[in-house]
């Protein structure tokens, strides 16, 4: 049996923490940035002695309980620190958050996924530190997703916040491999320190054994994250992902579809490692609340096998294919971008948008990432 893996943070916790009990600190974590599956980072560093003056913390809140899409956190003060949010009238410590800071440690469970904007909050970090006098530590954390890399990149007229980088989808890398690629792409000069994890190979999270904290509201279970970088593009479209239900981004659906005949038109396709199953449901907010709506439950059955973009674009196309005068895109504003289509700034690019409208003179493995791939090749740390 394997051993279960070992944060960064419980490391830097157990080992490294007295060398910098001098220091003025600032945390860049949410609630979920927990450690030996018992408390809080803050809660264990506040302990060891260390001097945190403020702590940041990313879309969502610092609680966690703010849902999607520009729903944004107040800043609040207790036990004499700071709680300041990065997400909506500032995406970045400003001049006036850093003077008095002599390090930042970060310390965030993403999920692998792009349009996560946890990976938007850590580069704009990183330009804000460009030349700083402050130091950064990345206490590192499994990507859920594995070594599983999917999608197209980011094409420059699609930059957003939601797609700050051209890298694709699924990337593939942990935080702390994140940041190397981001330095070296960016040419950024950063005094930073990762803390690597322990007993981690590369493995999808059910292998790690590790408890999964929820890191937003609608990513509960570990599963979640394995659908979700294909339904969470259901958001560019009037088709629920399942918000409003205990399942969300595994149950996706509308009024106005049959949850047969759609069951029956995307196992046709035989994706592998996926099936769906015939769905009815009544979101309680969201898209549709109140009303019945007919979809799928999407069960993953081998996600080493499974494509969930591919998989997410399919069932778009399908759908509208089914359901063309019903299939809407939804309009902007999304995500603080208030021209161009959701859809577009969610997959990067107006050639997904293109594909599921019946242009078929491009094949679904156009949306690949082969480039990127050979790019961090030179940055992996484990």
């Amino acid at each position: 049996m394997k051993e279960k893996t070992i944060f960064g943070a419980e490391i830097f916790c157990e080992k490294y923490t007295n060398q910098y009990k001098a220091l003025n600190i600032a945390l860049l974590i949410n609630q979920a940035s927990t450690v030996f599956d018992r408390e809080n980072i803050l809660h264990c560093l506040l302990k060891k002695g260390l001097k945190i003056k403020k702590v940041f913390f990313p879309q969502h809140g610092f609680f966690q309980d703010k849902q999607d899409n520009m729903i944004e956190s107040e800043d609040f003060e207790k036990d004499g620190i700071k709680f300041i949010s990065l997400y909506g009238k500032k995406f970045f410590p400003l001049e006036e958050d850093l003077k008095d800071i002599d390090l930042i440690i970060y310390d965030i469970q993403d999920v692998g996924v792009r349009i996560y904007t946890f990976v938007s909050t850590l580069f704009l970090l990183l330009k804000a530190l460009n030349n700083k006098d402050t130091k950064l530590i990345i206490l590192d954390r499994p990507n859920p997703l594995g070594r599983k890399i999917e999608g197209n990149v980011v094409e420059k007229d699609f930059f957003s916040f939601v797609g700050i980088h051209p890298i694709p989808m699924i990337y593939g890398l942990t935080p702390a491999e994140l940041v190397s690629y981001f330095i070296k792409k960016e040419n950024l000069t950063i005094d930073v320190i990762p803390i690597k994890m322990k007993n981690w190979d590369g493995s999808f999270f059910e292998l790690i054994g590790r408890n999964w904290y929820p890191t937003s509201p609608n990513i509960p279970f570990y599963t979640t994250s394995y659908i979700y970088p294909g339904t969470v593009l259901l958001e560019g479209t009037n088709i629920s992902e399942g918000r409003g239900t205990t399942r969300p981004f595994e149950i996706i659906g509308a009024p106005f579809i049959n949850s047969e005949r759609l069951s029956n038109e995307l196992n046709k396709l035989r994706l592998k490692g996926v099936n769906f199953i015939p769905y009815a449901f009544t979101p309680t907010f969201n898209k549709w609340s109140g009303e019945l709506c007919g979809g799928v439950f999407i069960v993953i059955s081998d996600f080493e096998k499974f494509s969930p973009y591919k998989t997410g674009i399919l069932i778009l196309k399908t759908i509208r294919k089914l359901y063309p005068d019903k299939f809407k895109w939804t309009s902007p504003p999304y995500e603080y971008e208030k021209e161009k289509l959701p859809i577009d700034i969610i997959t990067g690019s107006n050639r997904v948008r293109k594909f599921v409208e019946n242009d078929n003179s491009q094949s679904i493995d156009f949306f690949n990432s082969k480039k990127f791939e050979e790019e961090i090749k030179t940055i992996k740390l484990y």
